[in-house]
């Protein structure tokens, strides 16, 4: 009589399709969220039983580890958030894999896409107009400051 473990199919793939997560750029890198926990992707017929012990952000074709500082996994209480950056000025693509794990099984989503657009022309203008405007009030307080400091010590 051999025994078996009933988590060895508590992991169940979806059966959605889950088009590109497509992001526009930003300067200030907003909280961008692909995924808000594993069950996006997986269901867990008995998480009491068979919880989830870990999960991963594997390459395309789900064989290595990924390597990317703009997708990133976030264990908040076993919940497995997938975010992206959306602060690269030319944009990216990247596809990768999702694997989850428990005691006796993994299960995986492969071909996961996220495109961040690149940041258009005229914001480009915009951003290098604010950095020439803060750097000219800079300039100006620093003259001021110069000019006050010279006139207090050379007027007396």
């Amino acid at each position: 009589m051999t025994q078996t473990s009933k988590c060895l199919n508590t992991l169940v793939k979806r059966p959605i399709k889950f088009g590109t997560k497509s992001l526009d750029y930003s300067m200030t890198n907003a909280k961008n969220i692909v995924a808000y926990d594993y069950e996006v992707f997986f269901e867990n017929t008995d998480k009491i039983n068979c919880p989830i012990a870990n999960c991963s952000l594997m390459e395309k074709g789900c064989k290595s580890p990924l390597v990317s500082e703009k997708i990133h996994l976030l264990d908040s209480n076993g919940e497995y958030q997938i975010h992206a950056n959306s602060n690269e000025m030319s944009g990216y693509n990247t596809t990768f894999c999702f694997k989850c794990f428990n005691e006796f099984m993994s299960v995986q989503k492969d071909g996961i896409k996220v495109t961040q657009n690149p940041t258009p022309p005229k914001s480009m203008l915009v951003i290098w107009i604010v950095i020439g405007c803060i750097t000219g009030v800079l300039l100006l307080i620093m003259m001021s400051c110069c000019i006050w400091i010279l006139h207090k010590h050379v007027g007396h």
